[in-house]
């Protein structure tokens, strides 16, 4: 009986040790980086056989004394953990795979190359800014009088050329004022040759006195009175020239080529001196102060220092847009300000157009 407890023992941890066989062949199989193995013939029927025999010698012969036969379920229930172990750790051997290459895949990088030369471009930046005129003038009257005429050009928005007479102011009296200071002009030329004819005759009556030396007084030679008809005389010649100026003055002329802006007098107005009769916009030249900021002066060639002051000409090319209309203009940038904007914290660029 003892013999048949050890066989039925040895029996039992043989199928055991060949189940552990069968499911770690299982288990390498299915594992996603373990390596081929050979093939091997199955071990169930051997384990249900080994565990059958038991049972028939059981119920061929009890044994004696009624003791009880030993139980060998035992390795049938080892055999079954193992084959639920062995499915369980193979299901979640799969569904642990596809997440692995989810991630590998996750970590891959999309790489490109690009070749790239050095070039050279020209900076662009944009702007916003005014036209205004080079020169803007308020003319003003220089002399007072009554408006006698008036030049048919002379109208609002009308285009006039330099030095073309606009209005005329009454001269009669600057032509009097003219005549009379030419006649003070005349006997101040008079009373001076009088004088250097009478100085020259007081030398020589004082060589033929026989005296010695210099007289006591200047006025024995008459040169006081010499000099003081010359200042006479250049009086009389400035009084002329403030004739003729004002003269000139009555005639009311464009300093330049002109744009006539308004016009605030009227055939037969009278105007006084200082009094604004028209103001004109010049013609030739129009600027536009274009704002810009630090970051985009920062765009800009900076060069010498002297090239963005007032004395030197930058002549850097632009495109100028009307925002209204749509038209272009070829202009440039001929100086920069300096001083900076107070509301704004900008700097202008002063771009010039020719014949706007």
């Amino acid at each position: 009986m003892r013999n048949k407890r050890i066989i039925v023992t040895l029996l039992a941890a043989a199928s055991i040790a060949l189940a552990v066989m069968y499911t770690m062949t299982n288990m390498g199989a299915q594992h996603p980086g373990a390596k081929p193995q050979a093939e091997s013939k199955p071990t169930s029927p051997a384990i249900s056989a080994i565990a059958e025999q038991p049972q028939n010698g059981a119920q061929a012969k009890r044994p004696a004394g009624g003791e009880r036969p030993v139980a060998s379920p035992t390795a049938d229930s080892g055999v079954n953990r193992l084959n639920k172990a062995s499915d369980t750790s193979s299901v979640n051997t799969t569904n642990r795979s596809p997440k692995g290459e989810q991630s590998g895949n996750a970590q891959l990088a999309q790489v490109g190359v690009i070749e790239v030369t050095a070039d050279s471009y020209r900076a662009k930046v944009k702007g916003y800014g005014q036209v205004v005129p080079q020169d803007s003038l308020s003319l003003v009257a220089q002399v007072s009088g009554q408006v006698t005429d008036i030049s048919p050009s002379f109208k609002t928005g009308a285009l006039v050329a330099n030095n073309t007479v606009l209005a005329r102011i009454d001269d009669t009296n600057y032509q009097q004022a003219l005549a009379s200071a030419n006649a003070t002009y005349q006997a101040a030329v008079v009373s001076l040759e009088e004088e250097r004819l009478q100085g020259i005759q007081a030398k020589d009556e004082w060589t033929r006195s026989g005296l010695d030396g210099e007289p006591l007084s200047a006025l024995v030679l008459r040169e006081p009175q010499l000099k003081a008809a010359q200042a006479t005389l250049d009086e009389a010649e400035q009084s002329v020239n403030s004739a003729k100026r004002d003269l000139a003055f009555t005639s009311l002329r464009a300093p330049f080529n002109a744009l006539v802006v308004s016009r605030d007098i009227a055939l037969g107005s009278y105007v006084q001196a200082g009094s604004a009769v028209a103001t004109l916009y010049s013609a030739d030249i129009a600027e536009v102060a274009i704002g810009l900021s630090p970051s985009q002066w920062a765009q800009l060639p900076s060069g010498d220092e002297t090239q963005l002051s007032g004395d030197a000409s930058l002549n850097w090319p632009v495109t100028l847009t009307d925002t209204t209309t749509g038209n272009t203009w070829v202009a440039n940038i001929v100086r920069a300000e300096w001083h900076q904007s107070d509301t704004t914290r900008q700097r202008n660029a002063i771009a010039v157009i020719e014949k706007p």
